[in-house]
């Protein structure tokens, strides 16, 4: 059942097509965090932005091997994704 799921989410990924280097929608003001963490400049808030440090460090995780990019913020975004449909797929199996 899990490899069942994984494989609607990737083909779901694959028809959405996370490619893309611009911002959708809010993306630009979260982003510029994550890209200020990666250049060295530490942990700065946008004005306008909710406490999200372990989101920051999700995507700078993701941005490691290639530098920054929109996709792989997305790619991360649809990872944490998966992980909480297994996770909840888990405790319906345990409920």
């Amino acid at each position: 059942m899990v490899l069942l799921i994984v494989g609607i989410w990737v083909l779901v990924a694959f028809l959405i097509n996370p490619r893309g280097e611009f911002p959708l929608n809010d993306d630009w003001t979260y982003s510029r965090t994550v890209k200020t963490l990666l250049d060295g400049g530490g942990l700065k808030f946008p004005e306008i932005s909710t406490n999200i440090i372990a989101q920051i460090y999700w995507g700078a995780l993701f941005c490691l091997p290639f530098g920054f990019s929109f996709t792989a913020l997305r790619l991360s975004t649809l990872s944490l994704g998966l992980i909480g449909v297994l996770a909840l797929y888990a405790l319906l199996r345990q409920a």
